[in-house]
């Protein structure tokens, strides 16, 4: 317009600034605003920095990456025991970021002259394609009451996101000819479940008593699964005899729930495993450990709820197979879980409501 022109022409500093945002995209070059960003009107503002998407993890001591690791294996075991109870599931996102960005810092610190650090950044490698694979490294942004925008639900930002994926992609690089000295996969509960109910197809056509069977197929296979359990749940997990049935802890952390629910899961696929080959006697025999284990945990039908559907199910057929003849001596409480309620008045009225 005539007034641009004008303008212009009474301040020439002006229309060489305009020239010079045209050509370097905000970034005034030569001797005229050097280092300096120009808006649409011509003001200066503070000078240019590098964009927090662009930025890379800050460089960590090595007491700082192994505390870091400690916590991202902690974290991550809270992560996957909190898949398996439906109450607890709305903290996955916020666990998930912090495993994320822990992961991010750690794989960072790779050092092909330092083992330890190498092993380290290796294994929170393992961690973060784990996430990858899960879910990308998505992020969700909300709308604040004053219209700003901001994270939601505790979850990734943009910039955690593209720093997760620059670091993993890097970590491609590197890792590609290193030798492994970390974990190889890391813990994933979903995974072990499913090697867990493998067994009564891997049983079919072999014979099954109600001990536990040590062949070394079956070993092997223990050890697959036992081994995609993350350490703390491991740790707190309670092995149970056929003979007597060791008291687990009541559900109360969510550590201590996975933990209970991998035990039940183990009991169940046995007896399933029993069933599937013929052996009535020793899938009852099983069935009738799950129960009472479960009954001694404090698992009741409202806990049962809390399980994800199908493990549900499968937890839940396995009690069926002692709901026509359960056992005489059973705590009240005992008899509900399997579905029989009548027998559960009885003993309640008979003065057994607590076993």
């Amino acid at each position: 317009s005539e007034w641009h022109k004008e303008t212009a022409g009474k301040y020439p500093s002006l229309a060489l600034a305009a020239a010079a945002e045209k050509s370097s995209s905000g970034i005034c070059g030569g001797n005229v605003f050097p280092g300096r960003v120009v808006d649409v009107a011509g003001a200066n503002s503070a000078p240019s920095v590098t964009p927090k998407s662009e930025r890379s993890a800050p460089r960590l001591s090595k007491t700082h990456v192994e505390r870091a690791m400690s916590l991202l294996r902690t974290t991550h075991a809270a992560y996957e025991s909190c898949k398996l109870d439906v109450l607890a599931q709305p903290q996955l996102v916020p666990l998930r970021a912090l495993c994320v960005k822990l992961a991010t810092a750690c794989a960072a610190q790779f050092s092909s002259a330092d083992a330890t650090a190498h092993a380290l950044a290796h294994e929170a490698v393992t961690y973060l394609d784990h996430h990858a694979r899960e879910a990308w490294f998505e992020w969700d942004l909300g709308v604040s009451s004053s219209g700003d925008d901001v994270k939601s639900g505790g979850g990734l930002t943009s910039d955690d996101a593209n720093l997760a994926a620059r670091t993993l992609a890097a970590a491609g690089v590197w890792s590609a000819n290193q030798p492994t000295n970390g974990r190889g996969v890391a813990p994933d509960v979903c995974r072990a479940l499913e090697l867990v109910f493998t067994i009564s197809e891997e049983t079919k056509g072999t014979s099954t008593s109600g001990s536990m069977d040590t062949s070394t197929e079956k070993t092997a296979h223990q050890t697959d699964w036992r081994s995609l359990v993350p350490k703390p749940v491991l740790n707190e997990m309670r092995r149970f005899s056929d003979d007597e049935t060791t008291p687990t802890r009541a559900p109360g952390t969510s550590i201590t729930w996975c933990a209970n629910i991998l035990a039940f899961a183990e009991l169940s696929a046995r007896a399933d495993a029993a069933a599937a080959v013929g052996d009535v006697h020793a899938a009852i025999t099983l069935a009738e450990t799950t129960a009472i284990a479960m009954t001694r945990a404090g698992f009741g039908l409202s806990e049962l709820e809390r399980v994800p559907s199908l493990l549900g199910l499968r937890l839940r057929d396995t009690m069926r197979l002692c709901r026509c003849f359960p056992p005489d001596n059973w705590p009240a409480q005992a008899y509900a879980l399997v579905g029989r309620d009548d027998l559960a008045m009885a003993q309640s009225a008979a003065g057994g409501g607590r076993g």
